[in-house]
C-alpha cells in the first residue's frame, strides 16, 4: 500500500489527505501514518513553510500531498523512482 500512496502523488498535481484516503479506502489517520512512515524511509520529504493553495504556480506542483495541518510532502528522488517502478 506504500506504493500505491507514491503512485498517487507522483501524477501531476497536489493531493490532499482526504483524496488519498478515499481512494486507498482508509482512514486519514492511517494514511498520515503512512505518510510519516514513507518520509521516515526517505521516499517522501517534508517541505517548510505553507501551502498558499496556488498550485498552479507552486515548484512541487507535481509530486506533493497537503494536510489540513498546513504540512506540505514532496516525494524524494528515491520516492520519485519507487513510483516508476510500481
Amino acid at each position: 500500500m506504500l506504493e500505491e500512496i507514491l503512485k498517487i502523488v507522483s501524477k501531476k498535481g497536489s493531493n490532499s489527505l482526504q483524496d488519498i484516503a478515499k481512494k486507498l479506502d482508509i482512514s486519514k489517520d492511517l494514511l498520515l501514518q503512512m505518510i510519516e512512515d514513507l518520509e521516515r524511509l526517505g521516499y517522501l520529504k517534508l517541505i517548510e513553510g505553507e501551502c498558499s493553495a496556488k498550485c498552479e504556480k507552486c515548484s512541487y506542483i507535481n509530486s506533493c500531498v497537503t494536510t489540513s495541518y498546513n504540512k506540505i510532502w514532496s516525494l524524494t528522488e528515491k520516492g520519485f523512482k519507487l513510483a516508476e517502478k510500481s
